[in-house]
């Protein structure tokens, strides 16, 4: 483990004394490739591409007054929300309005560990976090992807970019926030998903960690249609994976060689706030589990789902989560 001082957010104000901490955490060389994609302002060191606040269009998984938010190299004492009123894909049937907490800012936070935690509330964004990871060289090429979600958000898209295109973090952040529906951002990862630094995911390599099958020792592979044109249409694969088969997973994926990202919507934990959820682990060991396949990867990346993460008092439950998975990789 990697000693550094305690990381809080005065630390982060000038890329100077960023550079100093991220260097001893990430090393040298690491730490200046990730902070050439951050720029100081007034709020402290936020991401080039990722600077401001943006509203966002009339979209069927977005509410009026929901935005996207700068991305701000920071700590959980960052951790601020706004409130937006809106129907849940969950409630539309019955029309039923609530308040959802969405991130006033995204964080990306560094922790003892030598791991960053990327924090978002749109799932979409964690692709942004993906490839600004391989940029920094946090990742190798073709990283594996454990993904723990209540879906497994592939619905079809036709990218808006030529085939086998190489992309610019701007161009990424573009679409990660311009264009994509949150349903289908796993569609990004179509031709590999090929930046200047390299490819940046393997699609094949995709590991589904669904709820409904902790306790089953399942390792199936699964695979979807990027677009629905059959003439021009790949096909993405994947494993739908138990969460308890996850340390032998990467332990697999290791020998391979493989970089691993451990991607985690909070939603995961949604059963546990239903009256009809018999789930194989109780809470608490789900969560051990969780935070255990975040130590054993690269980077990771938090969405709190506010669509869908539908629980009482969304805003504390989505703290707790994120302070105990953050704070047991900042030991």
């Amino acid at each position: 483990m990697v000693s550094v001082g305690a990381v809080d957010r005065t630390s982060y104000k000038t890329l100077a004394s960023s550079q100093a901490i991220l260097g001893r955490l990430l090393g040298e060389p690491r730490a200046r490739q990730l902070l050439a994609h951050f720029q100081e302002g007034p709020q402290g060191l936020t991401c080039k591409y990722y600077d401001q606040p943006h509203l966002i269009g009339p979209k069927k998984y977005v509410h009026a007054g929901q935005r996207i938010s700068p991305i701000l190299l920071g700590s959980l004492a960052d951790l601020a929300f706004y409130e937006v009123e809106g129907i849940p894909e969950e409630y539309k049937k019955e029309g039923r309005r609530i308040v959802m907490p969405f991130l006033q800012t995204y964080l990306l936070i560094p922790t003892r560990s030598g791991k960053m935690v990327m924090i978002i509330d749109d799932h979409t964004h964690a692709a942004f976090g993906w490839a600004l990871a391989r940029e920094a060289r946090l990742t190798g090429e073709k990283a594996a992807i454990i993904r723990l979600d209540l879906h497994e958000d592939c619905d079809p898209l036709q990218p808006p970019y030529p085939r086998s295109a190489r992309l610019t973090l701007e161009d990424i952040a573009d679409y990660t926030w311009g264009q994509l529906e949150i349903s289908n951002f796993t569609s990004l990862m179509v031709d590999e998903f090929e930046t200047p630094a390299g490819t940046v995911i393997d699609y094949r390599k995709i590991h589904y960690v669904l709820p409904h099958l902790s306790g089953k020792g399942v390792m199936k592979p699964t695979g979807y249609y990027e677009s629905d044109n059959p003439q021009t249409s790949q096909q993405l694969d994947g494993l739908r994976t138990s969460l308890e088969k996850v340390p032998e997973v990467i332990a697999g994926l290791r020998q391979e060689g493989k970089s691993v990202i451990c991607d985690t919507d909070l939603d995961f934990f949604f059963g546990f706030h239903r009256p009809d959820y018999r789930p194989a682990f109780s809470r608490e060991e789900t969560l051990q589990r969780v935070i255990e396949a975040a130590h054993l990867s690269d980077f990771v990346t938090l969405a709190t789902s506010p669509n869908y993460f539908l629980v009482p008092d969304q805003r504390t439950e989505t703290k707790f989560l994120l302070t105990r998975i953050v704070e047991a990789l900042d030991r």
